[in-house]
């Protein structure tokens, strides 16, 4: 990943995202919570839009976001550039293309929504993005939600979660070199994960996004997870051990669980369900504000 993936990032942030922040720019205006949406990989906006939904019968604004290329790996910062004004203060010069209440948003309390594991690795690289910069972001966060992750993931689904998003021109590796370039990478970096889990497990948490999550990421104390005991892509297990190392660690944290859902298609396939648990979630997310 070069720097390609910040230009992208920025071009994220002064053009698509700008006119969601707009539209909402009222509830801005008033300090409301910002939801962040972290999105699946290379998740088209209207279907983050459906999430945004959800906050905003709750009169929060919600912002979407989507870091396109996917792998396990632990996120560099730069993944998500286009966080920046939620995270910093932002300097004259950043701010003279941007609608006025882009200037507060460093002081707004957030609640973030990740989607599948590209959303989880978005949350990765919102934590690496505030402790590389000396950023106390645990009391801003008033929750997080887990939808469809987080897992680790065989190598077969690894790989093919790089081939669905390595569609856009968001790194330097020329396209007719991508696919066969993507095979042995995920192939290194499911063994090398196995080998660190087996004989160097100290390592885990520094090289895998699973275990930088769980061991590494301050988390907030409020947390929700949603998830189907027969999705096709994360393992169920997985998240369930997720959920018993926050509890483990004092974390108040909630469950959502479907015997059949498929993959972060929650919302669509148990509307009702779902929104009343966001609902009530929402809740005692404000309530800790």
């Amino acid at each position: 990943m070069t720097t390609a993936v910040g230009q992208a990032a920025n071009k994220a942030l002064l053009g698509s995202n700008r006119p969601i922040l707009r539209r909402i720019k009222g509830l801005l205006s008033r300090g409301k919570p910002v939801a962040l949406i972290f999105g699946y990989g290379s998740c088209p906006r209207k279907i983050n839009e459906k999430y945004t939904e959800v906050y905003r019968k709750h009169d929060l604004p919600g912002v979407s976001i989507t870091s396109e290329f996917f792998d396990e790996t632990i996120p560099p910062p730069r993944v998500l550039t286009n966080i920046a004004p939620i995270m910093r203060k932002m300097t004259e010069e950043e701010l003279r293309d941007l609608p006025p209440e882009y200037a507060t948003l460093h002081e707004r309390k957030i609640i973030i929504h990740a989607n599948s594991m590209n959303g989880a690795k978005a949350v990765g690289a919102f934590y690496n993005y505030a402790m590389k910069n000396n950023i106390n972001i645990k009391d801003r966060v008033l929750g997080l939600t887990f939808d469809s992750t987080p897992s680790t993931l065989p190598m077969l689904w690894n790989v093919w979660g790089q081939l669905l998003t390595v569609k856009k021109d968001i790194c330097d590796i020329p396209r007719p070199l991508r696919y066969p370039f993507l095979f042995p990478r995920g192939f290194y970096h499911c063994t090398l994960r196995e080998f660190y889990r087996k004989f160097m497990p100290e390592k885990l948490k520094h090289h895998n996004l699973f275990d930088f999550l769980n061991e590494v990421c301050p988390l907030p104390k409020n947390q929700l997870f949603i998830y189907s005991l027969d999705d096709e892509v994360v393992r169920y297990e997985c998240i369930e051990k997720f959920i018993e190392y926050q509890r483990k660690v004092g974390n108040d944290v909630e469950t959502l669980m479907f015997p059949q859902s498929p993959h972060v298609r929650h919302l669509e396939a148990k509307r009702k369900k779902y929104e009343k648990t966001m609902a009530k979630f929402v809740k005692k997310c404000l309530a800790a504000a």
